[in-house]
């Protein structure tokens, strides 16, 4: 708030659409594309275009889990034919795909179906080397060049590497220890890539480049996001110190 507070008081001098900033703050940046329709100047200072998507999706949970359990196969069927509609016309998404309402509502169906089928899923061996040799025929062959679609084969293999991911179960100290942080590295993530990537990759990049770039820029990320948490922590200790003051002198 103090930053929109400052923002509105510059707002000659550094040519800030308050609109926009404010839009920005509460993540539903979206995407320009979208935004343009209004005359809306976006700024990415909360995540990215899916911290948007998510918002939304958590509004309709209410209505798409009531239309789920009432009719399973009519929402399984509706969702399909929006995602399928969406990758060749996009009603509901921007910048040639990747930015899309519709294939998060594909996504979160996905995730609806897994949880209702999880005890199938779960440890059948069969399945999960179907999913492997999933993965490694998606590699050999070029899924962009069957199904014509970026989005179609993402979703396909990610939906995929999620279930094997899931059936591994593995930990280690360092995944135990990153997990702490997990929503604070989602917080910072976005505009420390946004500022590393342009300064050490460029289109004929080696893989050592982006392995070396991946590195780097978790390492600050995972470091920030340390600092993130402490930072809370400690204005929740003074806020919680400051109310029980307040509730001290009423009595």
């Amino acid at each position: 708030m103090l930053l929109i507070v400052y923002a509105m008081n510059k707002r000659s001098e550094f040519n800030l659409d308050i609109s926009g900033l404010i839009i920005s703050m509460f993540g539903l940046a979206y995407s320009q594309e979208f935004w343009n329709m209004f005359d809306i100047k976006i700024y990415y200072y909360i995540g990215e275009w899916f911290t948007a998507v998510i918002i939304v999706l958590y509004l309709i949970f209410p209505f798409f889990r009531y239309c789920y359990l009432k009719s399973k196969v009519f929402t399984i069927l509706s969702v399909s034919i929006i995602f399928l509609i969406n990758l060749k016309y996009e009603i509901l998404t921007y910048e040639g795909g990747w930015y899309s309402i519709s294939n998060a509502l594909m996504c979160f169906l996905i995730g609806f179906l897994f949880q209702d089928y999880k005890e199938i899923l779960e440890n059948n061996r069969k399945i999960f080397y179907f999913a492997i040799s999933f993965v490694i025929i998606y590699y050999v062959i070029s899924p962009y060049e069957i199904l014509q679609s970026h989005c179609l084969a993402s979703l396909l293999f990610s939906s995929v590497l999620f279930f094997i991911l899931y059936e591994i179960k593995y930990s280690n100290i360092f995944i135990n220890y990153i997990s702490n942080y997990n929503y604070e590295i989602y917080l910072v993530h976005h505009q420390i890539q946004r500022i590393l990537i342009p300064f050490f990759l460029y289109k004929y990049s080696s893989d050592f480049q982006k392995l070396a770039t991946f590195i780097i820029s978790f390492g600050l990320i995972l470091i920030i996001a340390k600092y993130l948490r402490e930072f809370c922590n400690i204005l929740l200790k003074k806020g919680t110190l400051n109310d029980k003051h307040s509730l001290i002198s009423k009595i």
